[in-house]
């Protein structure tokens, strides 16, 4: 298992093998945060609302529940709006 920390500690993630490869369970703080991919990730909003912006692509809202992919090497900007957002990333082999 491995704790990692970003923008200052107010995005951190749990990184860990899934059954269907690495993953991670993370909190996001209030803010915006941009993430570049490094490959394909395949997300799931456990709790929280915001919005997520995929390169050059229309900014899209976010709530609990809701399931996206993102693919490999983009520009991401995440938009986290109160109190915070917790997600579950699978990363597919």
């Amino acid at each position: 298992m491995e704790h990692n920390f970003y923008f200052d500690g107010k995005m951190q993630s749990l990184g860990f093998q899934a059954d269907e490869g690495e993953a991670t369970v993370g909190v996001l703080e209030p803010g915006t945060y941009p993430v570049p991919t490094d490959c394909v990730e395949k997300l799931t909003i456990l709790s929280g609302r915001g919005r997520v912006k995929v390169a050059d692509q229309a900014w899209k809202e976010i709530k609990t529940g809701d399931m996206f992919t993102l693919p490999s090497n983009v520009d991401v900007t995440w938009e986290i709006a109160p109190p915070n957002v917790c997600y579950f990333c699978l990363f597919p082999e």
